[in-house]
């Protein structure tokens, strides 16, 4: 129908809100929600089969959770059982499971896949050591097969995490970067693509064999850098913020649009 769906925090930082604008812009609904602390991620909300709609936020308690909603009104229809609000935004599987990336220390955390009608889990994959952060949901390959990048056996280090659709994992590979990443894609091609050490990398989910890196952002002392979009041609639409030091309130904001690699 048109729809778009989103989150915000307002007020202060005291209230969350969820809402929905039609094909024109204008406000069909918004439900509002404690917020008990400052809230910096926005992770997008998911459709399913159906117009079901997936959402991290939080809950009428003001607790994070991930929920469903009901796209004519925004009420909850469930709210999945986690140990912790530290969860990814949602991905639906090409099964139609709901995945969530889930930090952790004792247990570690993993990839939780839930029913979308029931909110009950269907299951889990664990990681392999101690994992920070929770702005790195999983990825969908061509196949359904399921990509997570976290933390491997040795402290530190993080690996490429396969995951059937059904939660078996198929194998892991070395991540080929040591650097701080932020949210990857997957292109036609099943390379992700992601921001990782102030450069743009391609690379391949089954041997960590990188593709290419781009650089061109290497000229600034600090760099924040957005997810990046890969168009219907193949090309990559990349967004950065460069500033000289990163306590500086000023900066450059850059947009290029790269060729498809070959």
């Amino acid at each position: 129908a048109g729809r778009v769906y989103g989150r915000y925090d307002g007020f202060g930082g005291t209230s969350s809100y969820r809402f929905a604008l039609d094909a024109e812009g204008n406000r069909r609904w918004e439900r509002s929600a404690p917020l008990p602390i400052a809230d910096s991620e926005f992770p997008a909300p998911a459709l399913g089969d159906g117009g079901a709609l997936f959402l991290v936020g939080y809950d009428d308690a003001g607790t994070r959770r991930l929920m469903r909603i009901d796209p004519a009104d925004g009420d909850i229809l469930w709210t999945a059982a986690l140990p912790t609000e530290l969860i990814s935004g949602p991905v639906v599987a090409d099964n139609g499971l709901v995945l969530v990336h889930r930090p952790g220390f004792s247990p570690f955390g993993g990839v939780h896949a839930f029913d979308p009608e029931t909110g009950a889990q269907a299951w889990f994959v664990q990681y392999q050591n101690i994992e920070y952060g929770s702005d790195n949901p999983p990825v969908l390959l061509s196949t359904g097969e399921i990509v997570a990048i976290a933390s491997g056996p040795v402290a530190g280090e993080r690996v490429v995490y396969r995951i059937s659709p059904q939660g078996d994992l198929l194998g892991t590979t070395p991540y080929p970067s040591g650097g701080y990443y932020v949210e990857s894609v997957v292109g036609g091609d099943d390379r992700i693509y992601v921001w990782s050490s102030q450069k743009l990398m391609a690379f391949s989910p089954y041997d960590g064999a990188i593709v290419f890196e781009y650089e061109e952002a290497l000229t600034a002392g600090c760099l924040y850098s957005s997810q990046p979009t890969i168009l219907a041609d193949g090309s990559i639409f990349l967004t950065w913020r460069q500033k000289q030091s990163c306590n500086r309130a000023t900066g450059s904001n850059y947009f290029v649009t790269l060729a498809p690699p070959p």
